[in-house]
């Protein structure tokens, strides 16, 4: 992914809401949201690159063993200028060393930063409350391990650190802030608040609007690119934009004995062979 509002445990109710879009080259091969195994056979929920076989953003689903259940991984890149290294190992595939079942101590030991691109991993566990943010860039862009506890909270999370300013980033954080309320008001995906405040945020991933040059973050890439990466839903023809769109929800609802409900969303808007929504729901136990 490229963007993303999360919230995470801001009321008794909701383990994560999440809103996301994924900007990536329009030529590569992509599998969208479905239920997939990892190569270590645990259940997963999530697209799926096609060509290194990771994921942007992925859950563990009905089947998954005790304990790699309730896991969520997200990611993003951090951009710094028009990156053409070829890296040892593909960012994609470290949301899968989450959901595999990896302890973070584990996960934080073993991974090396020299080895993938920059990258915002953002790993979770709905049942217990614990969420991390992982990053191997630190403010100057060298390459070290960052790892930071997320408390309960509402986050934005870019091409750049968390909670970054950028405009389209404050612009997804504040709508999701301002649908939490709707969402929480049943944890039911039926009931009309819930509904009216998934159309305000799918309306919101889907505004191309850019921003005044002087607004705009200089991570060395070309003015045009800067304008074009500005806005939330990405169009930079002919090669590069926002391929996909998702709402995620993780919500308890009274009388559900402790068991999180998932609803998983995703709307393919490019290939046009894969476009429409998607959605997955599933119960996991607390």
């Amino acid at each position: 992914m490229c963007l993303m509002a999360f919230a995470i445990h801001t009321s008794p109710q909701v383990g994560l809401v999440l809103a996301a879009n994924r900007d990536e080259a329009l030529n590569r091969p992509t599998l969208p949201l479905h239920r997939w195994s990892t190569p270590a056979g645990v259940n997963v929920i999530g697209g799926r690159d096609g060509r290194d076989h990771g994921t942007w953003l992925a859950c563990t689903g009905p089947g998954a063993p005790p304990h790699a259940a309730n896991r969520v991984a997200m990611l993003t890149n951090v951009r710094h200028g028009q990156d053409t290294t070829t890296w040892p190992r593909s960012r994609g595939e470290l949301p899968l060393l989450w959901l595999n079942g990896t302890p973070l101590e584990t996960l934080i030991a073993q991974l090396d930063p020299s080895a993938y691109g920059a990258f915002n991993l953002v790993v979770g566990n709905v049942a217990t409350g614990q969420w991390h943010w992982l990053t191997n860039r630190d403010a100057e862009h060298r390459t070290t391990l960052h790892s930071q506890a997320l408390p309960p909270g509402v986050y934005g999370l870019s091409n750049a650190g968390l909670n970054t300013p950028w405009p389209k980033t404050v612009a997804l954080r504040t709508a999701l802030e301002n649908a939490l309320p709707g969402l929480q008001a049943s944890g039911r995906p039926n009931h009309p608040q819930h509904k009216q405040a998934e159309e305000t945020l799918w309306a919101k991933l889907a505004d191309r609007h850019t921003w005044p040059d002087a607004d705009l973050p200089q991570t060395n890439v070309p003015m045009a690119w800067e304008r074009a990466l500005s806005a939330i839903w990405v169009n930079h023809p002919p090669t590069y934009g926002t391929r996909t769109s998702a709402l995620l929800s993780v919500m308890l609802s009274e009388g559900d004995a402790g068991n999180w409900q998932w609803r998983m969303q995703e709307h393919t808007w490019r290939p046009e062979a894969q476009a429409g929504l998607r959605v997955e729901e599933w119960v996991s136990g607390g």
